[in-house]
């Protein structure tokens, strides 16, 4: 008798549909753990972020001033404080092992400049959204191609983290046309008012200006530090959107700030339309269960997207004790 030596056919069509059905099986646990290591990874930037800012402020007994508006870029000549035109992100430099980076042009280097701003930087991004790289500037703004006091690179690295500016939305402002002018330039004010924005703004960061921890009435542990912000998939890499054209070491502008506002309750990616006008201002992520925020004593949380509307104002804005909130 002769021994079979092959499969048949239908025992070869058997056997790969039983490794389709495990595979199909096995595929979604795959993906939920790698999204279960990148969101862990998104934690652990924002920790490392939230523990720089509370070194910062130790050291300045002040958190980071926002910088002076969307034209302009960090100059280490300017130190901290007021008179620095450069982001939150970029003051911080120092205190997360960076000075290196943030050192960079201090001779006025032109070349070093552009250097730094296209340096990706990891711990400014969330790998669920996209991996640390530069992204093309769009030709859509063109004041992006003349960032003061340098000009610009074809490239910029972007970030996926905001800092909050509290329930009070205010909008960006370009900053003032040289340096010289920064003693008369008509700097932004919240919404509704009109007295010094300085006293008016709810939050952390704002333009030249930052809180004091002792300011946080509401308590470190009940108020929002920083936090993932709200963008739309469709822009992750184009460099589009209105809050993600600009440079993680920009000053002022919605890139690097966001609200808590009662009508700007957190969303997830995609869940908003790619025009939206609001889009700019939220927090919001590419996680599924909800937006990484730190609070003011270092603790991370995630923040479902259902969220009471009152209980997210109510974390951006460090002194309402309870109160109604305001328009």
């Amino acid at each position: 008798m002769r021994r079979r030596s092959a499969f048949t056919l239908v025992e070869l069509l058997v056997v790969i549909a039983i490794l389709g059905i495990l595979i199909a099986l096995l595929l979604p646990a795959v993906q939920a753990a790698r999204e279960a290591s990148r969101r862990a990874s998104c934690q652990n930037n924002l920790k490392q972020l939230g523990l720089g800012l509370l070194t910062y402020h130790e050291s300045q007994k002040v958190f980071p001033h926002g910088g002076w508006g969307f034209q302009w870029t960090g100059m280490p000549s300017r130190g901290f404080g007021l008179r620095q035109p450069g982001s939150w992100g970029y003051s911080l430099l120092p205190y997360i092992e960076q000075r290196p980076l943030w050192e960079l042009a201090r001779n006025g280097s032109i070349e070093e400049a552009h250097a730094r701003l296209v340096q990706p930087m990891p711990m400014f991004n969330c790998p669920t959204r996209r991996g640390a790289e530069a992204v093309t500037l769009s030709g859509n703004y063109p004041y992006l191609k003349a960032i003061k006091p340098f000009g610009s690179p074809p490239e910029f690295a972007h970030s996926d983290f905001a800092i909050s500016t509290g329930s009070t939305l205010i909008t960006s402002d370009p900053g003032p046309g040289t340096l010289a002018a920064e003693v008369t330039h008509n700097w932004p004010m919240p919404e509704g008012y009109s007295a010094d924005p300085t006293t008016q703004f709810t939050g952390i960061s704002f333009s030249r200006t930052g809180t004091q921890l002792r300011r946080i009435v509401d308590g470190a542990s009940q108020t929002y530090l920083i936090g993932e912000k709200y963008l739309h998939s469709e822009h992750y890499l184009t460099g589009e959107s209105i809050g993600d054209n600009d440079s993680v070491f920009t000053g002022f502008c919605s890139d690097n700030h966001r609200y808590t506002r009662i009508d700007l309750t957190l969303a997830q990616d995609d869940s908003l339309p790619a025009s939206s006008t609001s889009a700019q201002y939220r927090f919001g992520s590419a996680h599924a269960a909800g937006t990484n925020m730190v609070y003011c004593d270092g603790s991370v949380q995630v923040m479902s997207y259902d969220l009471d509307p009152l209980i997210h104002y109510r974390a951006g804005h460090g002194w309402d004790e309870g109160g109604s909130p305001a328009p």
